[in-house]
């Protein structure tokens, strides 16, 4: 399936929210949760070093903690009216249906999706991810681009203002 340039910049777009959202999280974690789940790791670390086996303990915590970070991302993103609106968009784009799941989902959750449906949004999602590196490496003109953004901007004219990853 080939993938036109507009999906691929909805996609993008929708990563640049997801990681907004992460980092709005991140910058409103209290010091003491962020100290709490650094300890656990660096307690797991120390384990690890010292018997060479990973702490189950240790590992459930990690992953309790990582779900609850997913859980409030997905939260904020169903709430995000861009987000949803890109995504919805992103969809139709893909020519998904009602009964396909949008790859911008969780595609390895049961939520009674057809395990067909679900291995179809993980490929697309796979694809997108594909396009997406190689539309971050083109330049403007669609070839490869490997200058430093602060060159970029040196080199550009006066009166452009766009970035040269745009």
């Amino acid at each position: 399936m080939e993938i036109a340039p507009a999906v691929v910049r909805l996609y993008a777009r929708c990563a640049e929210i997801a990681c907004e959202v992460e980092q709005a999280i991140d910058d409103g974690e209290p010091v003491e949760e962020l100290l709490a789940r650094s300890g656990r790791l660096l307690r797991a670390a120390h384990s690890f070093l010292r018997t060479g086996e990973r702490d189950p303990a240790v590992e459930a915590a990690v992953e309790a903690d990582e779900a609850a970070r997913a859980g409030t991302a997905a939260a904020a993103l169903a709430q995000h009216r861009e987000y949803q609106w890109t995504k919805r968009e992103l969809g139709r784009l893909l020519g998904l249906g009602p009964g396909d799941v949008n790859p911008l989902d969780d595609a390895e959750r049961e939520d009674g999706a057809a395990a067909a449906a679900r291995r179809r949004a993980v490929e697309l999602r796979a694809q997108l991810n594909k396009e997406l590196i190689c539309w971050l490496h083109r330049g403007p003109c669609g070839d490869f681009a490997v200058v430093d953004l602060d060159d970029a901007a040196a080199q550009s004219s006066p009166g452009d203002e766009t970035s040269p990853a745009a």
